[in-house]
């Protein structure tokens, strides 16, 4: 694709909740949205309506019939890969929101379809793009560095969001694979492969969906084990009392050879390892993850127009998947330790 000239934009099953968050990324871009498909009819026909694009409810039909240079799917995770799959099939290149699937062998199948074809597909484990990774970046040299110990926890609001946002599917396992596990904590290991320098070694997990017994769990706690013997542990959870401002919580803490590096309000406080007496420095960085959506949209786009490989694609997706399939047997086990080959 050219540096220059218009792209031609669809967006797959776009009443999916995170597809609005996505919006003003494409008007940062420059891009055309030329299709929306939505099964479901509301929400991506509103957006349809907004970027005067033609609208189908079968996004088989979308992509048979207008001509689009890149698509950004979304979708249920079960059918995620059939989707991906097709518009490989169809020649155009994409980003797949994340999970990618409802288990390893279905994610491993479409990155497979996609080295073959030599496909751009990117997928949105926002965490390797915007100011935290380039914040992390500079204290440590680059990425991936070599963080020892590595806590991550991100609660976010009640499962009764997904019924207002009419994605009910979310809490029916077969449909979205999983819960807070699945759907939030994907983020963070993720982050914990970037930062300890390779994919976990021993995985560990425990479950409940006792606080709102909705069918999928609201609060996990996995421990993860890397190559070198970093320590990670990430918790995950769907407890928030969220309302008004206050959506979430998400905290974390990073240890490396030289620093040690703390979440504060909406920024990072860091501590030298070695002049401990020194005063901590505190950086002004960007925490809330709604807002690095249009950051990834941007990103994608320019290394698509500019021949580059994705930031995150289905490779890192596997690895995901991989690991989050065995938290779930981890946490059926009763937090056996699980390897991970």
């Amino acid at each position: 694709m050219a540096e220059t000239g218009g792209i031609r934009i669809a967006l797959i099953e776009a009443g999916h909740w995170h597809a609005p968050l996505y919006l003003d990324g494409l008007l940062s871009a420059g891009v055309e949205v030329v299709a929306v498909s939505d099964r479901d009819g509301a929400g991506g026909r509103q957006i349809a309506e907004q970027y005067d694009a033609c609208f189908y409810e079968s996004w088989r039909d979308l992509i048979q019939s207008e001509a689009v240079d890149f698509a950004f799917a979304f979708g249920r995770p079960v059918e995620m890969p059939v989707i991906g799959e097709a518009l490989i099939e169809v020649g155009i290149a994409f980003a797949l929101e994340k999970p990618c699937g409802v288990d390893p062998a279905g994610v491993r199948r479409l990155a497979d379809a996609a080295a073959r074809a030599k496909h751009f597909v990117a997928v949105p484990y926002l965490y390797r793009i915007g100011p935290l990774r380039a914040a992390l970046a500079g204290l440590s040299g680059g990425l991936p560095g070599r963080f020892h110990h590595l806590s991550f926890r991100f609660v976010g609001g009640p499962p009764s969001r997904y019924l207002e946002n009419d994605c009910a599917w979310m809490l029916d396992p077969s449909q979205s694979g999983g819960g807070a596990l699945m759907n939030l904590g994907g983020h963070f290991v993720d982050l914990f492969h970037l930062l300890a320098g390779g994919p976990a070694a021993n995985v560990s997990a425990l479950t409940s969906e006792s606080a709102y017994g909705a069918g999928v769990e609201d609060y996990a706690v996995l421990r993860l084990t890397g190559v070198d013997g970093a320590i990670g542990v990430i918790e995950a959870g769907y407890t928030f009392p969220s309302g008004g401002e206050s959506l979430r919580e998400f905290s974390f803490t990073l240890r490396s050879q030289q620093h040690y590096v703390t979440s504060r309000g909406q920024g990072i406080e860091v501590r030298s390892v070695l002049a401990p007496t020194e005063q901590a420095d505190v950086l002004d960085v960007e925490l809330r993850n709604e807002l690095y959506y249009p950051m990834f949209v941007t990103d994608t786009i320019a290394r698509f127009r500019q021949g580059k490989a994705p930031a995150c694609g289905l490779a890192q997706a596997v690895e995901v998947m991989d690991i989050i399939a065995l938290a779930y047997r981890s946490a059926a086990a009763g937090g056996e330790v699980l390897s991970y080959q």
